[in-house]
């Protein structure tokens, strides 16, 4: 079910259309921070680098969440939790993208930091 989620998460679905008219060069490829992240992953499919960006933006996720679980304690708690059934990766990816637009703010802060800022947003785990 992790598996599913941390592929889910990393890929996410042009809903902003300012970020969606955006054409790509090799710059966006740097990606540094959330706005960088979320514009890569908000590429439009007729874009000629959609397929380069869309491995990317999924790439970029999955080794955060990858990286996550192997530097985090066994024991830890959980930053952010998986529904059941968990959603799809273009299901998360649009999340993650209209997040983004929604959160300005976050525009700014280090990519790694606004994929978990998104994950414990959208994902939070129960209150014991």
């Amino acid at each position: 079910m992790r598996i599913v989620l941390a592929a889910a998460c990393t890929a996410m679905l042009a809903v902003a259309p300012a970020l969606a008219q955006q054409r790509l060069n090799s710059e966006n490829f740097n990606v540094r921070t959330t706005g960088d992240l979320v514009r890569l992953c908000a590429t439009p499919a007729g874009d000629p680098q959609y397929l380069e960006a869309l491995g990317w933006c999924h790439g970029y996720g999955r080794g955060a969440l990858d990286y996550h679980r192997a530097a985090s304690p066994a024991n830890a708690a959980p930053l952010f939790c998986t529904p059941s059934p968990a959603p799809g990766w273009e299901d998360v990816r649009r999340r993650f993208i209209a997040w983004g637009a929604a959160n300005g703010a976050v525009a700014g802060t280090p990519a790694v930091e606004g994929v978990f800022r998104f994950l414990i947003d959208a994902f939070p785990c129960p209150r014991r």
